[in-house]
């Protein structure tokens, strides 16, 4: 079965004349001097071959007839770069680029890479299925355990507005049908959703009014198991303890890169297929704990203060919420649940 070419091409300028370089024969032999790009090269035919590793090099002058007068490069060159082992040129590809700024070249554009492109197609999947599994625990999690509101009041505020500005034109043929917020979510948001996550409170100003109406030590003491209840507690120990934070920004910094068709190395691979089996991990041991979650008192007074609030926000009437006794408070109801999701093992 005949291997697979890998192909690597650049248009490279010098527009100030300090690499000396005017000829192809000239480039040829600049780049064959590097010792950190070749093994056992040679020039024959006009290129450059690497008996060990099987690399070839070509170059090509660019032809500037009919150009605007003001393009007076000193030396313009196409260099066209092939092998059927991917990993050799996996790591040639930024050796030469280095060189050839060594030698002269300013300005370099990368044409083609088909390196990139072979481990954009192979990380996409890989992407792809860690999101939409933090997606379905998010929506398991938060329909069974919140309620229908959940998205109102655990979604951070600067989230919720960007899924509304997407819902248009977006799902055209699904969205009629179906619940689209978390479907909306950018890669980051949804991790926002698990590591900022705190117990009633999607939007920074909530806490700090609840510290500046702090008063007292009760009150104090009262904030602090509010804010380290069994909701925060579950996400602290099921996601914080376990560097999911860490984990799923090194992917996110990956994932856009394959979304935009930027240039992508192996180490994009390594961490890829480590952190997204990894963070699989970490949401499937999650979910096998929701069956089991309550919520404490705390909690509960903080959802129905949240939930209370928006009600007051979407209504601009006011609302007075009397003290409530522990008693009373662990009787809160909690938002409607429709049924339940059976959750797979």
């Amino acid at each position: 079965m005949k291997k697979e070419t890998f192909n690597y091409e650049l248009l490279v300028i010098d527009d100030t004349g300090k690499s000396e370089i005017s000829t192809e024969k000239q480039l040829l032999q600049a780049i064959s001097y590097s010792g950190k790009l070749w093994n056992d090269a040679n020039i024959t035919n006009n290129q450059i071959v690497d008996n060990k590793t099987g690399i070839t090099l070509k170059v090509k002058s660019a032809d500037l007839t009919g150009s605007l007068s003001e393009l007076e490069y000193s030396s313009v060159f196409f260099v066209f770069v092939s092998n059927t082992d991917f990993d050799s040129l996996e790591q040639f590809r930024k050796n030469l680029l280095v060189h050839l700024r060594k030698i002269g070249f300013q300005h370099t554009r990368i044409l083609k890479d088909d390196i990139s492109t072979t481990l954009a197609v192979q990380l996409y999947p890989l992407l792809n299925k860690v999101e939409n599994c933090l997606r379905s625990f998010l929506v398991k999690f938060f329909i069974q355990k919140v309620g229908l509101n959940w998205w109102d009041v655990t979604a951070p505020k600067t989230v919720q507005e960007k899924v509304k500005t997407r819902r248009s034109g977006n799902e055209p043929q699904f969205a009629p049908y179906i619940d689209c917020d978390v479907t909306f979510c950018d890669f980051d948001d949804l991790g926002e959703l698990i590591y900022k996550q705190t117990t009633g409170f999607n939007s920074p100003d909530k806490i700090v009014d609840k510290i500046m109406n702090t008063n007292s030590a009760e009150e104090l003491s009262k904030l602090k198991s509010e804010l380290q209840g069994n909701y925060t507690k579950y996400f602290k120990e099921s996601f914080q303890d376990k560097q999911f934070d860490k984990k799923w920004k090194e992917l996110f910094e990956v994932r856009n890169r394959v979304a935009h068709n930027n240039l992508l190395s192996a180490n994009d691979k390594k961490v890829t297929e480590e952190n997204s089996e990894y963070i699989v991990t970490v949401i499937k041991e999650a979910e096998k704990l929701i069956k089991n979650f309550t919520f404490s008192m705390e909690d509960k007074q903080a959802f129905f203060d949240a939930s209370a609030s928006i009600v007051t926000d979407s209504s601009n009437t006011s609302m007075v919420t009397a003290e409530l006794s522990d008693s009373d408070r662990a009787d809160l109801p909690m938002p409607k649940i429709l049924g339940k999701i059976e959750l797979k093992d």
